[in-house]
């Protein structure tokens, strides 16, 4: 009963098509705790801390004019995700967002690399504000 159950999990992440990069994302995600920059934050100053750190990215990746937009709503909802989810939770929610944005068209290399970079930036501590 267990080797199906295992063949059937393998099956299932062979399905959904994730590149090992983004496998390597989410684990990360379901092992850490939540992005302490932004989780708990009102909305708009979350979203302005996301746009801070991504919009130079999107911006510089020379992406076609009608693609921008796409991006910058995928990041905000991956910022909505970072602010009200954690561990496990976000993981599989991160999951479902590849899975949608893609099908909506965007690079799936892109989109992980950018929900890396959110990821990796927001979950940082702040550093405190009286020290340079």
């Amino acid at each position: 009963m267990k080797a199906a159950k295992k063949a059937a999990t393998a099956q299932s992440s062979k399905r959904t098509g994730l590149s090992k990069a983004a496998r390597d994302l989410l684990s990360r995600v379901r092992a850490s705790p939540s992005p302490e920059r932004v989780f708990g934050l009102e909305p708009a100053a979350a979203d302005a801390m996301a746009r801070g750190v991504i919009d130079p990215l999107i911006d510089g990746a020379a992406l076609p004019f009608s693609k921008l937009n796409q991006y910058r709503w995928y990041v905000s909802e991956l910022c909505r995700l970072m602010r009200t989810k954690s561990g496990p939770d976000l993981a599989y929610c991160i999951e479902l967002l590849f899975a949608k944005w893609i099908g909506f068209g965007l690079e799936a290399n892109t989109a992980v690399f950018l929900a890396g970079e959110l990821f990796d930036r927001l979950a940082q501590k702040p550093e405190p504000e009286g020290e340079s």
